[in-house]
C-alpha cells in the first residue's frame, strides 16, 4: 500500500483505534492475543511492522515525532517486552479451554 491510499487507510484506522493502540503501547491494556503482543513489539521498536494496524500506528508515532525506540534496554524493567511466545501460549490456552466441559455439567 503506497501514497494517498495508505494515508487514507492509516487515518481511518487511527480515528477508530488510536486509543486502543495507545493503551497497548503504554501497557494500560494487556494483550489478549499473539497479534496484540506482536503489536506491542512493533510499538516498542522490537519488531518491524507487518500488519496495516501496526503500520498505521508507526505512521502516527513518526508524525508526532516519537518513532518506535529500537533500544528497549532504555525502558524501565516493568516495561520490558515479553517474548512473543507468551502471547502464543495465551492463545493456545484459550483454544484449549474452549474445548473443556463446563464444571457444572
Amino acid at each position: 500500500m503506497e501514497g494517498s491510499d495508505a494515508k487514507e487507510t492509516y487515518d481511518r484506522l487511527l480515528s477508530k483505534y488510536l486509543r486502543f493502540y495507545m493503551d497497548l503501547h503504554e501497557r494500560r491494556r494487556r494483550p489478549k492475543s499473539a497479534a496484540q503482543r506482536q503489536f506491542q513489539d512493533v510499538a516498542w521498536g522490537v519488531s518491524e511492522p507487518s500488519t496495516t494496524h501496526e503500520k498505521a500506528y508507526v505512521y502516527y508515532l513518526e508524525n508526532i515525532g516519537r518513532p518506535p525506540r529500537r533500544n528497549t534496554s532504555l525502558l524501565p524493567t516493568h516495561f520490558q517486552p515479553n517474548p512473543l511466545e507468551f502471547g502464543k501460549k495465551w492463545d493456545d490456552a484459550a483454544d484449549n479451554m474452549s474445548k473443556w466441559k463446563p464444571w457444572h455439567d
